[in-house]
């Protein structure tokens, strides 16, 4: 078996902590400002996607 060294160990974080980090909380204006720029952006993805099809 293995030993490690548990002060060497990385701690993964969730989507929810990331985002917090780089944009702020959620209901911060930054936050939403992002959230709309994702939204634009998936849907035009979509869109671009069905007018090929």
């Amino acid at each position: 078996m293995r030993n490690f060294d548990e002060k060497k160990l990385v701690r993964l974080h969730t989507a929810s902590e990331l985002l917090d980090q780089q944009y702020g909380k959620e209901g911060t204006q930054s936050r939403a400002a992002f959230e709309e720029k994702a939204k634009a952006y998936y849907y035009g993805v979509i869109l671009r996607n069905r007018r090929k099809n």
